[in-house]
């Protein structure tokens, strides 16, 4: 006679998210897509010190690495405008902070800190090092 599985138990073996792990996935990601949007609108002087407004360059370098942070499961927990000129990617966890900033000049540079500490160096932003740049930042999270 078969027995009957049930749905937690295949839940537990196949390590699935729950219904509320999705939704709450779904509305850090609307979250990200609306601040994204929201750098567009942006203008110069927006911090009342001379702050540039994000351009379009750095607005659409930082795309592939949004995108890429949702199907790996590392979603952003803020995207927004830099007083240097650009936009920030940035994720916190564990008394940790990592950034990923794109410049209105194309520069890209990445951030790991730590209370003592920072790595800072500048990423290739194809797919292999957006790949590998995902995964430092979630191993230095945690």
């Amino acid at each position: 006679m078969e027995q009957a599985h049930s749905s937690s138990s295949v839940r537990d073996f196949y390590e699935l998210p729950s219904a509320q792990e999705i939704n709450q996935r779904s509305l850090r990601i609307q979250k990200c897509l609306t601040q994204l949007e929201q750098t567009k609108n942006v203008k110069e002087n927006w911090d009342s010190y001379g702050a540039p407004a994000p351009s379009l360059t750095a607005i659409q370098s930082a795309i592939p690495l949004i995108t890429s942070c949702f199907s790996t499961d590392c979603i952003p927990d803020d995207i927004g405008a830099m007083v240097e000129g650009g936009i920030t990617v940035s994720f916190m966890k564990n008394n940790k902070y990592a950034a990923v900033e794109f410049y209105n000049s194309g520069e890209v540079v990445a951030l790991l800190s730590r209370p003592i500490n920072s790595d800072i160096w500048e990423p290739q932003m194809n797919a292999l090092g957006i790949g590998k740049l995902i995964h430092q930042i979630r191993n230095f999270l945690g």
